[in-house]
């Protein structure tokens, strides 16, 4: 029965009601022996009184009805969501596990009879080599390829300086997947003068018969006795031509310009190089990962809204406003990983979707708007 026809039924059978009590009532004030205009005006009091009831009663069961067929017709309407759709992270691993079985260890120290060694405590992965000869370089390396576009580690020199005329430097390379040793890199170094940081880039030629770099040239550098001696480096590449580079999350080296041509996997590796013949020598790395992108992407943003990353205290650690495309990038290769956050959308500053929740975030990360849906 259809909800028009539910409702007159339910009046019919109230009127019927209505009538049969006025019926009764003036048959009860005329055995009373009531006048004429007594029983008139008493029934028309007692009809008012019922009519009054009848109405409230319809009024009510018409409520009722259209609460029950609306609330059963009409699907409640859901916010849109926020999903995890891709994560961007390739490795992480802090270096102090002891677990260092996916890393190649090797280098010119134990090629050209030298000594090296390396172990994990819960201060990260110590290298320590010791030169075949004073005054020659030889080095120590941990190597693994990885198919990424972001690299980071936690560099710790031992000491603010060397003696003797010593040298020794430690540093996170990012090399192509070929055979020639052609890399970025981020290290810092140790001489008998004090300590430095820099940022370099090795080629070799392509016609060199020597798979080693011909070619190494500094591209940023920085020395002094303020600096740490422990910096958080991150090197952002392509593989191409684009090279970015940050020390405790600040930019120092930026291009986008470079021919690199590498060839993919890439490979990340840790070496400690020195020239000390006679006194093995200690740097130690942590916190090593790496992503597929610098960026966390949020696809299916309404044109204009804003994508952000919101820290559990309410700091803001990236916003991006959507174009026609609907995909905003939030870059985050400067912020220390992993980031824990919320991920946002706002449109006009009233926020329309979220997380659940505050939740480890890593470069490379792809989140979905989903759609308002109906329960």
């Amino acid at each position: 029965m259809g909800y028009a026809a539910v409702v007159l039924f339910l009046l019919a059978i109230t009127l019927a009601a209505v009538w049969s009590e006025v019926q009764a009532a003036d048959e009860d004030r005329s055995s009373d022996g009531l006048t004429s205009s007594s029983r008139t005006s008493s029934t028309a009091e007692t009809y008012t009184t019922t009519l009054t009831t009848a109405s409230t009663l319809t009024s009510t069961l018409t409520s009722t009805l259209t609460t029950t067929v609306t609330s059963t017709t009409t699907a409640t309407v859901l916010p849109p969501g926020l999903t995890l759709t891709g994560s961007g992270l390739v490795v992480d691993d802090p270096l102090t596990t002891g677990g260092a079985s996916p890393w190649t260890f090797g280098g010119s120290a134990v090629e050209l009879g030298g000594v090296a060694t390396h172990f994990e405590n819960s201060s990260g992965l110590y290298i320590g080599v010791r030169s075949a000869n004073n005054g020659t370089y030889a080095g120590y390396f941990a190597r693994r390829s990885v198919d990424a576009q972001v690299f980071n580690a936690v560099i710790s020199l031992p000491a603010n300086r060397t003696t003797g005329g010593v040298e020794l430097n430690a540093g996170l390379y990012v090399q192509t997947g070929g055979k020639y040793i052609n890399f970025v890199a981020c290290a810092g170094g140790l001489e008998p003068g004090g300590y430095y940081w820099l940022v370099e880039r090795a080629t070799t030629s392509s016609n060199s018969t020597n798979v080693n770099a011909d070619r190494i040239v500094v591209l940023w550098a920085e020395s002094g006795h303020g600096q740490p001696l422990s910096r958080d480096c991150t090197i952002v590449t392509d593989g191409r031509n684009l090279v970015e580079v940050y020390l405790d999350g600040e930019p120092v080296y930026t291009n986008r310009t470079m021919d690199l041509g590498y060839q993919y996997p890439l490979s990340a590796r840790v070496e400690v190089q020195t020239t000390d013949g006679s006194t093995m020598r200690y740097a130690h790395f942590s916190d090593f990962y790496a992503a597929s992108s610098e960026n966390v992407t949020v696809s299916g943003v309404p044109y204009g809204a804003t994508a952000q990353l919101i820290g559990p205290s309410g700091r803001l650690y990236s916003s991006g406003a959507a174009g026609p495309s609907g995909i905003v990038s939030l870059d985050v290769a400067a912020l220390q990983m992993p980031l824990t956050a919320f991920v946002t959308v706002t449109e006009q500053g009233r926020v329309v979707a979220s997380t659940p929740s505050a939740a480890q975030v890593w470069p490379g990360d792809a989140y979905l708007l989903l759609p308002q849906s109906e329960a």
